[in-house]
């Protein structure tokens, strides 16, 4: 029998050789498949070398023998760009050093460790390079559109100009980590102040031990809705999450039970929590974004 809230847990789903830019392993939700939220996310493992070229890739150039380009495209809308590890120190060790062009004078800024970077909307960002690999990486995008490649919503942008200097360095932030923040072991957050006002903010832990996040706290509500992303924190497998989750949502506190890439959707006004870990292999990844500028928690 189906349970009332199984709508809101949906099975992440990593696959081999998608399309867009070359990853090992990648999975994308968007707004269909998110119950309608606005917004659509990318994680992969990467292992690329070189110039990074969505839509025009290493794919294509091997199947229609199209040259990729080093070029900037704009959105119409906000998005977000994580770089950060895999393994017991994914946090703190990227893996790999990138060099990530900003702005419309393609400013080159070189990423060499965990890593957030805010693209406000209409701001042009791209190319993407991996100077240097020593180990497979994770790239993240958080986009506040339905899909991140609807019509008329992306631009390539030709450089203008030239700029050397930081002009665009505040946009660009390393994870600063804490302990036990969010029930994790080590995690970074983040909101519209670290983002230049884009309206959400996040925490992206790392979780290494059994039990409840929260012990001795109930069920949580927020304001606005919220997205709790569970992956696993292994290169060569990331739909394994490493551990068995048990979430409660609704004032039924009805528990859902999973071991595998998983995405809860929280509409506002949802109770959810208790979330324990009951079985624990190895580290896993789960990330909280909630789409609110701050944090607002009340508990029940």
């Amino acid at each position: 029998m189906e349970k009332k809230y199984s709508n809101l847990v949906k099975r992440l789903l990593f696959k081999e050789n998608m399309g867009g830019t070359p990853a090992r392993y990648k999975v994308y939700m968007e707004a269909a498949d998110l119950n309608g939220l606005e917004v659509n996310f990318v994680i992969g493992v990467y292992e690329i070398e070189g110039l990074w070229a969505p839509k025009k890739g290493y794919k294509d150039t091997e199947e229609r023998r199209v040259v990729p380009r080093a070029v900037a495209h704009a959105h119409s809308f906000d998005e977000l760009l994580l770089f950060f590890g895999y393994g017991e120190d994914g946090l703190s060790n990227l893996g790999a050093e990138l060099n990530l062009s900003l702005g419309k004078e393609y400013e080159q800024h070189l990423i060499t460790k965990p890593t957030i970077v805010a693209v406000p909307r209409k701001l042009p960002h791209c190319p993407i390079y991996t100077e240097k690999l020593y180990r497979p990486f994770a790239h993240m995008h958080v986009a506040l559109s339905v899909e991140h490649g609807l019509g008329g919503a992306t631009e390539v942008v030709e450089q203008e100009g030239n700029e050397d200097g930081k002009k665009y360095s505040h946009l660009v932030k390393s994870f600063q980590l804490q302990n036990n923040l969010a029930g994790a072991d080590q995690a970074a957050y983040f909101d519209s102040k670290d983002l230049q006002d884009i309206n959400l903010h996040m925490t992206f832990g790392m979780y290494k031990q059994t039990g409840p996040w929260y012990p001795q706290k109930g069920a949580l509500v927020h304001p606005y809705d919220k997205l709790i992303i569970f992956f696993g924190n292994n290169a060569d497998n990331p739909n394994d999450l490493g551990a068995e989750i048990t979430v409660e949502l609704g004032p039924e506190q009805e528990k859902h039970t999973f071991s595998e890439a998983t995405v809860i959707i929280v509409p506002k006004g949802t109770p959810h929590m208790p979330i324990v870990c009951q079985r624990l292999e190895r580290p896993y990844y789960a990330i909280q974004i909630g789409f609110n500028g701050t944090e607002e928690n009340k508990w029940i």
